[in-house]
């Protein structure tokens, strides 16, 4: 799965990419990382989805095989970003994986604005 985008960015180098730009991620999850109290007692466990950020021109581009990924990223967006689980969302991503993709769209859309959305750029 994939973000389009409905808003025009900017790569590196200061070059345009137009509307219906691509965002394609690499999710890991969860990522635990174990919480302590003063004493050293468990106390809770921290759940963390990263996504790391591919970033192409248009559907189109994913399909060619001489266009790579938008080199260095865009200035618009970092290559990456982290999400801290609440256990309920972690129980949620379990029954739903594709919630993985609705939390990219809604934070690409809350940086850029505009309209995003989950496409499959494959088909």
């Amino acid at each position: 799965m994939a973000v389009k985008n409905s808003v025009p960015l900017t790569d590196q180098s200061g070059r345009s990419i137009p509307a219906g730009n691509i965002i394609i991620s690499e999710v890991t999850f969860p990522i635990p990382t174990r919480q302590f109290d003063e004493k050293g007692k468990f106390k809770s466990v921290q759940r963390v989805i990263r996504y790391v950020f591919q970033f192409y021109s248009s559907v189109t581009s994913i399909k060619t095989q001489a266009d790579k990924p938008i080199a260095d990223g865009v200035k618009e967006l970092p290559m990456g970003w982290a999400r801290i689980m609440t256990e309920e969302e972690y129980q949620a991503l379990q029954l739903d994986g594709s919630l993985a993709e609705v939390w990219l769209k809604d934070y690409v859309q809350s940086v850029i604005g505009g309209i995003s959305s989950v496409i499959d750029p494959y088909k």
